[in-house]
């Protein structure tokens, strides 16, 4: 890789990364000028807009290809469903997101031998990155929020969420799913006198007051929770939580679509758990999520392709408004 690139060189490239021939020597010639070894022309054609839009032409034809929702049924039973609940938030609150978040997923900025302090400064930073990403799907939609908006947040470490959106002069409710991190987060709250950022469990959440009793919210957020959930308990804490926002409110949360090789019968899966922490990831149908969708007023802006799961399956990120 750090011999001198040749006209060879460029010519794979084209075909390798454009699906094409380079147009003429002397083009070739212009793309060896300012590259000091292979590597560097290997990377200007890997990255360039063509060969970019070339791997998304071809990533969608393998999407509707491989879109396969038949083998996931989420119905289920209220006893299926109040059993399936308490088995995923005593899983949760064991471990947080289970051993699938810790080892696979887990940012690679946060490391175990660093300070409390430096994890908590790297943890803000991700969640500004969050909230950033949020603000650039609405502002392509054409959406401002309102001034103090509210946000209702359903996640794990929502507590730097909650700085983050404090950054913005909004409110926030957070939905803590572990009882040790909803105790760190609200010290990383007082630490930061973050005032306007109130965090409770989620099982607190669900056990409490009746639904219209609540505050509503100018717009609920979550990402890499709900994957992580039965699809029976996404469903409803999707249902509970789309059902908070106010009219002419927002919804921005993600959920895999598919997992390959993975199915799912509420039955079958109650009769086969066990008391493994060992993470799962679930998959929600596209189907259930825009009936859901529609149940609650919400009509989809975008519905975007994201990399959360990574190669385990299909994941996307959904972006709504509530009209009624």
């Amino acid at each position: 890789m750090d011999r001198t690139a040749t006209l060879n060189d460029v010519a794979e490239c084209y075909r390798l990364f454009l699906e094409r021939d380079v147009e003429d020597a002397s083009t070739a010639v212009m793309q060896m000028a300012d590259v000091s070894n292979l590597w560097e022309l290997i990377n200007r054609f890997a990255v360039s807009t063509e060969a970019i839009r070339r791997k998304v032409n071809r990533a969608s034809g393998f999407i509707s290809d491989i879109y396969d929702p038949s083998q996931v049924d989420p119905s289920a039973s209220d006893a299926q469903r109040e059993d399936l609940l308490t088995d995923t938030l005593a899983r949760w609150e064991r471990c947080g997101r289970g051993f699938a978040y810790d080892q696979i997923f887990r940012d690679p900025r946060l490391f175990a031998d660093r300070s409390g302090k430096w994890n908590r400064e790297k943890r803000l930073e991700i969640a500004q990155e969050e909230l950033q990403r949020m603000f650039i799907a609405l502002h392509r939609n054409g959406i401002t929020l309102p001034p103090h908006f509210s946000v209702l947040a359903l996640g794990y470490e929502v507590a730097f969420l909650a700085a983050a959106v404090a950054h913005w002069h909004g409110r926030f409710l957070g939905l803590e799913i572990g009882r040790s991190a909803l105790e760190q987060g609200i010290s990383a709250l007082e630490e930061r006198s973050v005032t306007a950022g109130e965090l409770i469990s989620l099982r607190a959440f669900l056990e409490s007051a009746p639904f219209d009793d609540w505050q509503r919210h100018d717009i609920f957020h979550s990402v890499m929770l709900l994957q992580y959930a039965p699809p029976p308990v996404a469903l409803m804490l999707l249902h509970i939580c789309l059902g908070r926002i106010k009219p002419g409110g927002h919804a921005y949360f993600q959920v895999p679509c598919q997992v390959y090789d993975y199915g799912f019968k509420t039955a079958e899966y109650l009769s086969a758990k066990s008391n493994s922490d060992a993470g799962e990831i679930h998959a929600l149908p596209q189907s259930y999520v825009f009936q859901l969708l529609a149940r609650h007023g919400f009509v989809p802006l975008e519905i975007l392709p994201d990399q959360r799961i990574g190669p385990a399956g299909l994941s996307f990120t959904y972006l709504a408004r509530k009209i009624r």
